[in-house]
């Protein structure tokens, strides 16, 4: 006990924690099917979840009068239960112990007594060790873009550069144009249900298809699905023979 640093508890909110070191030791991912019921119209469909969760440990160290504390602690991240696979980057970043063996100093009452040490006493009266979670982030997994590559192509004024959602894998993100694109959704009365339908072409001839399913009922959510198509064959083997696929055929497509 000789060797710790003795801080007073009277003094601990003068002290200003940095981190000084952090690492990620690991990470999961977990995407579960669960089947669900619309409260309202009795209708059986299908959820996916997805969760990821990442751990690590941070080292703090802050100056007191001619000493330096420190102190280390573990992390960890998590994005519970997302309804698509780029929610599932929404990490919220967390203290998740209490201080380990590493700590060089005790906190003591004005008698000297020990204090017990953890984590809301510090952040209560030591800062509030906001910095983590942009620590961290920087060691956490990011989502990712499929990219639709091309060879180097001259680019006209029609083409631009899209991010097309889908809720299963990787945005895609290519340069191309919109062909043509359809919606159920009526002007005046959409129901609160409708459908997007958009067929893109990219610089280098392939084609992307995005089908947005939008909901605005209470239990269910907007469903994002996305592909890229070698042929036009393959276009209507994802958007499907229904009445606004054959809209979306039938409108001014540039093959």
């Amino acid at each position: 006990m000789k060797d710790l640093i003795k801080v007073k508890s009277s003094e601990i909110e003068n002290l200003e924690f940095r981190i000084t070191a952090i690492d990620c030791d690991d990470t999961e991912f977990e995407q579960v099917k669960e089947a669900g019921e619309n409260a309202e119209t009795g209708e059986i469909y299908e959820e996916i979840y997805y969760s990821r969760t990442a751990w690590g440990r941070v080292e703090y160290t802050a100056e007191y009068k001619s000493e330096k504390l420190s102190l280390a602690f573990g992390w960890q991240a998590e994005a519970s239960r997302k309804e698509s696979y780029t929610d599932s980057f929404d990490f919220e970043v967390y203290l998740a112990n209490e201080p380990d063996e590493t700590a060089n100093f005790v906190i003591v009452d004005d008698d000297g007594d020990i204090e017990k040490m953890n984590i809301e006493a510090i952040k209560d009266r030591a800062g509030s060790f906001d910095d983590l979670p942009s620590a961290a982030k920087a060691l956490l997994p990011a989502p990712e873009y499929e990219e639709v590559l091309v060879e180097t192509v001259s680019l006209d004024e029609e083409q631009a550069e899209y991010i097309v959602e889908r809720d299963d894998a990787p945005n895609l993100r290519f340069w191309g144009q919109i062909l043509a694109d359809a919606t159920s959704r009526e002007p005046y009365n959409d129901g609160g249900r409708w459908q997007e339908l958009t067929l893109y072409k990219t610089v280098g001839g392939k084609y992307v298809c995005s089908k947005v399913d939008v909901s605005c009922w209470v239990g269910e959510r907007t469903r994002y699905k996305a592909i890229v198509c070698e042929s036009i064959s393959d276009v209507i083997e994802f958007f499907g023979r229904s009445s606004l696929a054959k809209e979306l055929y039938r409108r001014k497509m540039k093959y």
